[in-house]
């Protein structure tokens, strides 16, 4: 059982940080957080926009919590809630909707689902008949187009979402991100996105960018074979892999790939196949060009013929695959 130092003294204070409902948080006190199990460690708000938080609440990496600057938001399922009452949370344990910061912390646990709730097929985290948030925003989506109740809280009720699919096409479900750590910007968003305008909305956005540091570890994101490999753009190269049921384009990484890294090679899902290259100048404006395509079509990816992507006819837009891929995080 999860054990906390922290006192049994719980300050009702009035509600705050942009929270919309009229309850008050409960406030746990302390100055010696070194029993928690988790050590949280502030870092960019990467995701942020991909997850979906009420009012002005955003989500939060590090803690996978809807934060403000002092408390984290529930609903809380049940076996958080006992465990605050262990710690002498007592009825209010049950009646407020927002915790103490770092109280919540300890009380959700680190994994990609909350203590006391399983990730099921449909990449929510469930506990008795009911799913738990933050949501991304492809499952805020799908609450709305249906007109289920309550999309912008963070409990749904299950029997809603049994239509639900969390991928678009029929990957590998243990395939994996591509970059060794998690991109250091929102790719769904502003010029990084799928679809995004170039040359002035002459042409779209083929990829997913993925901002990383040159010499960031790019991996396999399942096992396939490297097609080819070529210069790209820039001073970057491109590497190709038929992974089976889809293909991908590793765009923008360096021109020198690590030992043993071959055309016609295959590879298995996690190896290191490149990195991340330079095509500004080192440590600036760098990252994977992340593009994917279905496999159905042969011939050069690149199609300037084919507007508005100049892209062969299967490019897919890998906007899901990645996302579905953010509980390694």
């Amino acid at each position: 059982m999860l054990s906390l130092k922290l006192p049994l003294l719980i300050l009702l204070l009035a509600a705050c940080g942009g929270q919309s409902s009229n309850q008050q948080p409960i406030e746990f006190q302390s100055s010696d957080m070194s029993g928690s199990p988790t050590a949280f460690v502030e870092q960019p708000k990467r995701f942020q926009h991909q997850f979906y938080c009420p009012g002005s609440y955003t989500y939060n990496p590090d803690s996978l919590l809807c934060e403000s600057n002092s408390h984290a938001l529930g609903p809380f399922n049940e076996t958080m809630k006992a465990l605050c009452r262990e710690e002498g949370g007592g009825d209010a344990c049950d009646e407020k909707d927002r915790w103490e910061k770092s109280f919540a912390r300890g009380m959700r646990g680190v994994n990609r689902c909350p203590t006391g709730t399983a990730l099921n097929e449909r990449h929510f985290c469930e506990s008795d008949g009911y799913v738990y948030g933050p949501f991304i925003n492809d499952q805020v989506d799908y609450c709305y187009r249906n007109k289920i109740k309550g999309c912008k809280k963070l409990k749904w009720s299950l029997d809603s979402f049994t239509g639900y699919r969390a991928r678009q096409y029929d990957f590998d479900a243990n395939s994996i991100f591509p970059l060794v750590i998690p991109a250091l910007a929102d790719y769904t968003r502003s010029g990084r996105q799928f679809g995004a305008n170039r040359n002035g909305g002459r042409r779209k956005h083929a990829a997913a960018d993925l901002i990383a540091i040159d010499g960031t570890q790019i991996r396999a994101v399942q096992d396939g074979t490297i097609l080819d490999f070529y210069k790209f753009y820039k001073k970057s190269w491109a590497l190709v892999v038929d992974h089976g049921n889809f293909i991908v384009r590793y765009g923008e990484v360096a021109p020198t790939l690590p030992e043993g890294i071959e055309v016609g090679q295959q590879v298995t899902k996690g190896m290191i196949i490149a990195e991340v290259g330079v095509i500004s100048k080192p440590g600036t404006g760098n990252m994977l060009h992340f593009e994917m395509y279905q496999g159905t079509e042969t011939g050069n990816l690149t199609n300037r013929s084919n507007p508005p992507y100049m892209r062969r006819a299967d490019l897919m837009d890998p906007t899901d695959f990645l996302l579905d891929r953010l509980i390694q995080f």
